[in-house]
């Protein structure tokens, strides 16, 4: 046994690797004291941005920036409202290149934008979605995600085949007519939706949707369970990325595109393309 073991450390100090070489235009051989986050909220309504800049507060160690395009839908409930919100949000996030050690797109989705943003950047670029339901499967084997309204729940459905982690969900549930609806008293509704999903074996609850940010405390206090904030995963993982001086790879799937010519579109995207 201890033969075999010797030999496959052999084996595995005999392998010639390529090293990793960060952009040095956007990597430092230190990660920065304070980590410069953008989190930009897809949609155009300020109210939930916010939230998100109230939720930032409570992440003292971090220099959050909370904004939101001037265009676009006011919510995002279906893959229509995503595609047009991308567009504005790509060029936010373009327009701000150099003031941000990685962004955080605040929508509780496999949102276009973060693929398209990671083709963009090498900073490190984390959807909200993807963020929370990695963490809650660090903290219980079943997890469920309370949400806006039920047009969500497919498309949060086929957000977690796509990441990998659809098994480990027991559960998604909308509670409300529609994303705006948020802006009410709609606490209640949230409580007694998260209630019966902990009841049905959910071990660790996931707000879908950054709207509730800031229901974490009140829900653990009643619920007896973790409760994942949307608006605080991501920080955490993009505060964490930051930290580790973890780049986005561009070795194949998020590879700086290509130039070719777009006529008509804005010069903050055309500069996204590798000349």
């Amino acid at each position: 046994m201890r033969s075999s073991v010797r030999h496959l450390r052999l084996a595995a100090a005999s392998v010639v690797t390529l090293p990793f070489t960060p952009s040095p235009a956007n990597c430092t051989d230190r990660a920065p004291a304070k980590p410069r986050i953008l989190v930009v909220n897809p949609n155009s309504s300020s109210s939930f941005t916010e939230l998100m800049a109230a939720r930032a507060k409570g992440w003292p160690q971090l220099d959050a920036v909370c904004i939101n395009p001037a265009t676009g839908p006011a919510s995002i409930e279906g893959d229509f409202d995503d595609v047009l919100s991308a567009v504005p949000t790509l060029e936010e996030i373009l327009r701000r290149r150099g003031t941000f050690d990685a962004v955080v797109v605040a929508c509780i989705s496999d949102h276009s934008a973060i693929a398209a943003a990671r083709e963009a950047l090498v900073q490190p670029v984390v959807g909200i979605l993807e963020a929370s339901v990695m963490l809650a499967c660090l903290v219980g084997e079943k997890f469920a995600i309370v949400t806006s309204n039920r047009r969500w729940e497919p498309l949060l459905w086929r957000a977690l085949e796509t990441y990998g982690v659809k098994e480990r969900c027991c559960g998604v549930r909308g509670c409300l007519d529609r994303v705006l609806d948020l802006e009410g008293d709609v606490h209640a509704m949230i409580l007694q939706t998260a209630r019966e999903l902990v009841e049905q074996g959910a071990e660790v609850i996931v707000l879908g949707c950054a709207g509730m940010a800031g229901l974490k405390e009140d829900l653990e206090a009643q619920l007896h369970v973790p409760v994942v904030d949307p608006i605080d995963a991501g920080f955490a993982v993009a505060g964490a990325l930051v930290t580790m001086r973890l780049a986005t790879s561009k070795v194949n799937t998020y590879h700086t595109p290509g130039y070719k010519a777009c006529p008509n579109i804005s010069p903050l995207l055309q500069s996204a393309y590798k000349n």
